[in-house]
């Protein structure tokens, strides 16, 4: 069904009033009721409007047809509808309030609620299922009318845990000021603001040119100037590669981020590398969204950088390159505060002679990648130094120290094959999860508590495997192999068997819940 069919049934332009010669007042009060509610629906932009709308329609139609004299029966109907109403004509007998759980955690209980109604509205108390009050509003606790909705936030503290635990039993009482008190559900979710979809602009193509620092030739954009502060979100389009130059120092300020659908060049050298920061503390990094060819980054630093957000939308990692291969070499990630320093997905990529320090979370995830890691430190990693899934990857000679979590985690069917490895003061130092299969030689793990883990997390997948030749546990290490039912562990060709101690069946259990284990 078109458009213009839908209005045409919504406005009975299939009906003819000739056929119903004592309907003609009736058939024009329910088009005028109809218009009405399709004009509220849209100012109001409620779905739960728009359901009740269409949920009338068809009977309101079906009436008309089958017995025009009770139109004015459906017309009440379709009112009392829209405005969430049993009695018609009276104000003080339609809902009022709309009211949302915000918060509710240690004693705590933060509401948002709006005034929905033409009149003012006095909050009174907070009511659980019950019929107890367990916080009263303030006497002055008044919401007053307004052209949209205006939503206030309330908080309450001391709140019983028993009460704020069980989202779905809490109601408002409320009144119009005449005493009558009135009550709504308080909704077990936090409301929807339309501001952050409207604030969404990852879609935007190509802003560029509201940005006079950049340039372009017939060849590649660049950007004009040693020092490059950027302020706001900058959008560049596919086609022309992004080249930045040796020595140039990129500062990303007030939650600015980069996103390219082109290919980079970020071509720094040894004496004059380049910088990308945020000066301020507040720079989202930089993405390179399906560009279509290969990028090279070489000495560049990725320093304190936060994750991309705009809206509802929002990514993982400080650098991001999804779909989008990638060389990387003498380049360093450091500070970075979000959940990746470095984020590729489905895509190829090489790392070679770079480091990772001081990540918040993990310094390197690579899901559903092929790629090479060589010649690299990781060092001060608030969680993993490497977590691969769904990839099939080859680090050579790394060196991992201080790690908050894993140092080499393989999950969701990796393949991954590691020579020449030292993992230093991990909690783990290498994880075999979900059908993953690691294999390697010349391997060393010390002063962790966990050598090697193989464990399934995910149903849907499977057992983990472990087949490592020359492998050497040195320091204190507490536990040297965590191993699951079912999962397979080879050292040196020589099957190790799965122990059944309780502590380690706790120890799985944290695990697979995603919890640290200390």
């Amino acid at each position: 069904m078109n458009v213009k069919n839908l209005f045409e049934k919504l406005f009975f332009k299939d009906i003819q009033a000739d056929d119903y010669p004592s309907s003609r007042k009736s058939l024009m009060l329910v088009k005028v009721i109809c218009t009405s509610v399709i004009v509220l629906v849209f100012l109001g932009g409620s779905l739960f409007v728009v359901t009740h709308a269409i949920s009338h329609y068809k009977e309101a139609r079906d009436n008309f047809l089958l017995e025009p004299e009770r139109i004015e029966d459906t017309a009440v109907g379709l009112r009392k509808a829209v405005f969430f109403t049993k009695e018609e004509g009276d104000p003080t007998s339609v809902q009022g309030i709309l009211a949302y759980l915000e918060g509710y955690e240690k004693g705590r209980l933060e509401l948002e609620i709006g005034n929905i109604n033409d009149i003012p509205v006095d909050l009174v108390s907070i009511q659980d299922k019950e019929g107890k009050n367990i916080y009263q509003f303030e006497e002055n606790a008044i919401l007053d009318p307004n052209d949209t909705i205006e939503y206030h936030i309330f908080e309450f503290y001391n709140v019983d845990e028993k009460i704020t635990g069980n989202r779905q039993e809490l109601f408002v009482n409320y009144s119009y000021g005449d005493g009558e008190i009135k009550q709504a559900l308080v909704s077990p979710f936090s409301r929807i603001d339309d501001e952050i979809f409207i604030s969404t602009d990852i879609r935007i193509k190509d802003n560029m040119s509201g940005f006079d620092f950049i340039a372009e030739n017939d060849e590649y954009i660049y950007f004009v100037g040693d020092e490059v502060m950027i302020s706001e979100p900058l959008f560049i389009p596919s086609g022309k590669e992004l080249r930045v130059f040796a020595g140039q120092k990129i500062d990303l300020t007030t939650q600015a981020f980069i996103v390219t659908r082109a290919t980079v060049d970020f071509a720094g050298d040894e004496a004059k590398p380049i910088r990308v920061f945020s000066s301020d503390g507040t720079g989202r990094g930089l993405i390179i969204l399906q560009a279509g060819g290969r990028s090279t980054v070489s000495h560049t630093i990725f320093d304190g950088l936060d994750t991309p957000v705009s809206g509802v939308w929002s990514l993982t990692g400080a650098v991001t390159f999804y779909e989008s291969d990638v060389d990387i070499q003498h380049s360093g990630f450091t500070n970075n505060v979000c959940e990746d320093g470095l984020n590729i997905i489905r895509s190829d990529f090489s790392i070679t002679n770079s480091y990772f320090a001081d990540s918040f979370s993990d310094a390197f995830d690579a899901d559903f990648c092929t790629g090479l890691i060589i010649d690299s430190t990781f060092s001060r990693i608030g969680n993993d130094a490497v977590d691969a899934s769904g990839s099939q990857l080859e680090i050579i000679n790394a060196n991992m120290e201080s790690i908050g979590d894993k140092g080499i985690s393989g999950g969701e069917h990796s393949q991954i094959n590691i020579e020449g490895i030292q993992i230093m003061d991990a909690v783990i130092g290498i994880a075999s999860k979900d059908l993953s299969l690691i294999t390697g030689e010349n391997i060393s793990v010390s002063n962790s508590m966990i050598g090697i883990t193989l464990y399934e997390k995910k149903p849907e997948f499977g057992p983990a495997f472990v087949d490592i030749n020359n492998f050497h546990l040195t320091g204190q290490v507490d536990l040297d192999y965590l191993i699951q039912q079912k999962s397979i562990l080879k050292i040196d060709d020589q099957l190790i068997l799965p122990r059944s101690a309780a502590k380690e069946s706790l120890l799985f259990e944290k695990m697979i819940a995603g919890e640290l284990i200390q």
